[in-house]
């Protein structure tokens, strides 16, 4: 007597190619391992650290059933518009299909957690750069190459953090004359 299988249901990403900026640790890391074990092809991007970004590239490929590569590492700095388009190539050489989602994780903070009075014009130029303008360039080189699959989709998810995000959103409030709890995450 036979034993009834259950069918196996696709991923609801099954071979959609994802790249996750700031992949190589934190937040991006288990955004894109979490959406490699929905069935995407991954982009793991890093700016500084190939042997984080290798492992975690290894992690998703190493749980694969088969020898294809799920996931691949692309070296970028995201505030570069040159190396956001090498980025998104990348993407579609290695994987042989447009781009169907993009996660801007990327982002740089002072490790001193230096107060706004405290930070240097250079410091900030360098934060600013690669949270602010590197989310703006991955967004817009993505929303000239995103394959949608459904008339509605809108794939780009940006992912902001930290202390600059507060008090950035705090200067905002306060232009808008909001008030709240200042200690409150708004993140």
């Amino acid at each position: 007597m036979t034993t009834p299988t259950t069918p196996t249901l696709p991923l609801p990403l099954q071979d959609r190619v994802a790249i996750v900026t700031g992949s190589s640790r934190g937040i991006g890391k288990a955004i894109a391992i979490h959406l490699a074990s929905l069935g995407a092809r991954l982009v793991i991007n890093y700016t500084s650290n190939k042997e984080q970004a290798d492992l975690v590239a290894n992690d998703i490929n190493s749980s694969c059933a088969d020898s294809t590569p799920r996931a691949i590492v692309a070296q970028a700095n995201v505030s570069d518009p040159a190396q956001v388009k090498f980025l998104f190539d990348e993407a579609e050489r290695v994987f042989g299909s447009q781009l169907h989602v993009l996660v801007n994780c990327a982002g740089v903070l002072d490790p001193k957690y230096p107060s706004i009075s405290n930070t240097s014009l250079e410091d900030f130029d360098h934060i600013f750069s690669v949270n602010t303008r590197g989310a703006f360039l991955c967004c817009k080189e993505a929303a000239n190459r995103l394959k949608t699959w459904w008339w509605w989709s809108n794939n780009i998810v940006i992912i902001i953090y930290g202390w600059w995000t507060e008090a950035w959103v705090w200067g905002i409030c306060s232009i808008k004359g909001c008030s709240g709890d200042n200690d409150k995450d708004i993140s």
